[in-house]
């Protein structure tokens, strides 16, 4: 008993970064067998007195270096670190025979440092790289050193990895189309777009020998200034899609002329063109007056826009949709919302992040908008965010809505949903609020036998249709 119960209790801990010196900074050797997961911390009382407190190099790493191998169970670590973490812990990280997912949240490397030159120490094989610093982070927003050591990783890691998450900053896109990703099924680069679309070759070909990807999520943010980007421009020249067994692709800001969407495969099954981050996000953080010199999107994509793409698309087994876009008066956009069941009939789950362009004050047409869906004879799941809260914000100019302002429209959502829901429709999912922490709503539908439909709030689910209902990214 007593030994099953310290499994459970140790198989995830934690250590201090900042005290990889002293005898107590990792969980003692008595419980390293039943360790599984281990997150190395940052303490960092005032950043502001001491702008340089990163892990020492020196003598640190053998530290690490004996307690990670002495785990045999470790299978995790995930780091947080603010200042960088060197090259020598760094490559112990990344060394551990029996590791096989690692994670960074903040800074990979320090500016400060210089990057190895001749790097010797070897790799463990691991499945899975997610680097994800914060979206906030002054500029600079990366530094050559960490994208030199970015690419050291990578290169040696890339032959056994699954999963992988990077910034754009500094992603190695001039590299990464000369390594050996035969195992890689899941990419995600999320950042500012400029880095990412800065290369002599188009995002098409970077990514291009990736072959075995089945999920591909380009989540990059546009500023106002920029012009959009095509992954696979019409000047390059003609070729086949690079993953042809893709199930999963997300795009921010799709640029309607890119030849991507004519050569989308048949095994495609969820699609997302939205923003990044949420325009929601954009309008809150600028309200409160956060960072302005990180590439925030200010509006949407127009419907028509997202038409254009849509026509392109050969989505007759597509199961989950996702779309987030503008509209210009209050029911321009129900060309689009027609256009979904005849072209995707076979969708399960249907996610819409709807606004009303600045200074669009028209009521949204609740039930235009159920009528123009109810022919998807096979969805589950309708997950609707229809800026009401938003609205309320520009119509009065103010930051702060009662709860009565944002509980009406919602409740007449339901209203109308049950009213005229497809016989299908199991789950209606609704983001009242974007400036309380974000939740969705889920309303289970169930149908009694003399035809009527009621909605139950469930609080239980953390997922439905393939989302998730405790945030919005």
């Amino acid at each position: 008993m007593r030994s099953h119960c310290i499994g459970k209790l140790f198989q995830r801990s934690f250590a201090y970064t900042y005290r990889l010196g002293k005898a107590d900074a990792i969980p003692p050797p008595s419980v390293w067998p039943y360790i599984r997961s281990l997150t190395l911390y940052e303490q960092l009382k005032n950043p502001l007195l001491s702008p340089v407190l990163y892990i020492p190099s020196k003598g640190h790493e053998d530290v690490l270096f004996h307690a990670m191998n002495s785990m045999p169970q470790l299978r995790r670590v995930v780091v947080n670190e603010t200042h960088g973490v060197p090259w020598p812990i760094l490559a112990v990280l990344i060394s551990v025979s029996h590791l096989r997912e690692f994670e960074l949240r903040g800074q990979l490397f320090n500016s400060r440092e210089r990057s190895p030159r001749n790097p010797t120490s070897g790799s463990a094989p691991l499945a899975s790289f997610r680097y994800i610093p914060d979206l906030l982070r002054p500029p600079p927003r990366s530094c050559p050193s960490e994208k030199r050591v970015l690419a050291i990783v990578l290169e040696r890691l890339c032959t056994s990895l699954e999963n992988v998450v990077l910034p754009s900053e500094s992603a190695p896109f001039r590299a990464m189309n000369q390594w050996d990703w035969s195992r890689l099924r899941q990419l995600s680069i999320e950042g500012d777009a400029r880095r990412a679309f800065r290369t002599r070759e188009p995002l098409i070909s970077v990514l291009s020998n990736m072959r075995g990807l089945r999920t591909l999520a380009l989540k990059l943010a546009y500023s106002p200034e920029q012009r959009l980007q095509a992954i696979w421009p019409q000047d390059f020249e003609e070729g086949s899609l690079p993953w042809p067994d893709l199930e999963s692709l997300t795009i921010t800001w799709a640029y309607p002329q890119d030849r991507l969407f004519d050569h989308l495969p048949a095994s495609l099954r969820h699609l997302s063109l939205r923003c990044w981050p949420r325009l929601h996000a954009y309008y809150i953080q600028h309200r409160k007056s956060v960072r302005n010199d990180v590439p925030w999107p200010e509006r949407a994509l127009p419907w028509r826009d997202l038409l254009d793409v849509l026509r392109r698309c050969r989505g007759a087994a597509l199961e989950r949709l996702e779309l987030e876009y503008e509209v210009d008066t209050r029911d321009s956009d129900l060309e689009l919302l027609q256009f979904i069941p005849h072209a995707f009939p076979c969708l399960r789950t249907l996610q819409i992040h709807r606004y009303r362009c600045y200074g669009n004050t028209s009521s949204v047409p609740l039930e235009a908008i159920i009528d123009a869906l109810r022919p998807l004879a096979h969805l589950n799941v309708l997950r609707l965010f229809l800026d009401f809260e938003l609205l309320a914000h520009w119509q009065r100019d103010r930051l702060y809505v009662s709860d009565e302002e944002i509980w009406e429209p919602v409740d007449a959502t339901i209203e109308i949903v049950i009213r005229k829901a497809g016989p299908s429709l199991r789950y209606l999912c609704l983001l009242p609020s974007v400036t309380k922490p974000v939740r969705w709503d889920v309303y289970r539908l169930e149908r009694s036998a003399n035809g009527g439909v009621h909605a139950h709030l469930e609080d239980s689910l953390d997922t439905v249709g393939g989302y998730s209902n405790n945030s919005d990214d």
